[in-house]
């Protein structure tokens, strides 16, 4: 049996010079999606965990509060 060599695409090909660059590009990146984490995200979880929870002493109220 002939087992012929798979030749891929040049955009599939990996370098290093192109490893190097995405790794810059990811160490832009990554301040702004930890600011996005940081006054986005957390901030939106812990409404979501406060409404389910009762004011003075943090326990669990279920939909209680939606009443």
């Amino acid at each position: 049996m002939d087992m012929k060599k798979i030749h891929l695409p040049h955009s599939f090909r990996f370098s290093a010079a192109r490893r190097s660059r995405d790794r810059w590009r990811l160490a832009f990146v990554l301040p702004s999606l930890a600011g996005v984490l940081a006054f986005y995200v957390l901030p939106y979880l812990d409404v979501v965990r406060r409404a389910f929870v009762t004011t003075m002493t943090g326990e669990f109220a279920g939909m209680s509060n939606f009443r």
